[in-house]
């Protein structure tokens, strides 16, 4: 009887060590050559003051062109940006810098990389999207809470809700809030930065919304 409880025991130990680990959120960003996002973007500038309002909407390109010759311990990629207009070919902007490792996943501009997830995904857990940077503390979190202002969140069966800030004065408000989805990456985000006074307003809104994804 010993003997087979033994067994029994060895077993399921045995079992226990092959089970597959559980996902930590590296598939909310997906990284590889040729994955490339396409985003319409909705940009609204306006002054209370002046009366003045400007309206633009365009097209975000994203591609992964080639793997950084970078010493580190994963993989870091170079992703061109472009930009056009329903009327203007695609035009070149600029080059970020993208990588994921076992704790974060990194999006850098201009030298000032951006912490954009961090693993494991976990509700409520908070951190500093420019602990990578000089900048100032912004303090990121996930929630569920607000997943409600993301269009996009019932198109996805599996996505995380980035807050970035949620800060609202009587002088100002500064609204971002980022929402990502598995083996797609950033589909949805929202910036909101006002000046107020005189129950006057100026600043802007900006909304991006994923139009496709092509993963290599």
């Amino acid at each position: 009887m010993r003997i087979s409880a033994l067994i029994i025991i060895l077993s399921i130990v045995g079992c226990r060590e092959i089970e597959e680990p559980t996902s930590i959120g590296f598939d909310y960003f997906p990284l590889a050559l040729e994955n490339e996002w396409i985003y319409n973007v909705d940009s609204i500038h306006f002054d209370d003051f002046t009366q003045q309002s400007d309206t633009y909407s365009y097209w975000r390109k994203e591609v992964i062109v080639e793997i950084a010759d970078i010493t580190s311990e994963t993989d870091r990629y170079y992703a061109d940006v472009s930009f056009r207009s329903d009327t203007t070919d695609w035009q070149y902007f600029k080059t970020m810098l993208m990588y994921k490792n076992d704790i974060r996943a990194v999006r850098s501009i201009d030298n000032k990389p951006i912490v954009h997830l961090l693993f494991p995904v976990k509700a409520r857990v908070f951190w500093d999207g420019n602990q990578l940077n000089s900048a100032s503390e912004d303090r990121f979190r996930y929630i569920n809470t607000h997943k409600s202002r993301a269009t996009l969140a019932e198109s996805f069966s599996n996505n995380v809700f980035v807050q970035q800030a949620f800060d609202t004065t009587i002088i100002d408000e500064d609204i971002r809030w980022e929402l990502f989805a598995e083996d797609v990456g950033l589909i949805e985000k929202q910036t909101i930065s006002l000046e107020k006074q005189q129950n006057k307003r100026k600043g802007y809104e900006l909304r991006w919304k994923l139009n496709s994804f092509t993963k290599k």
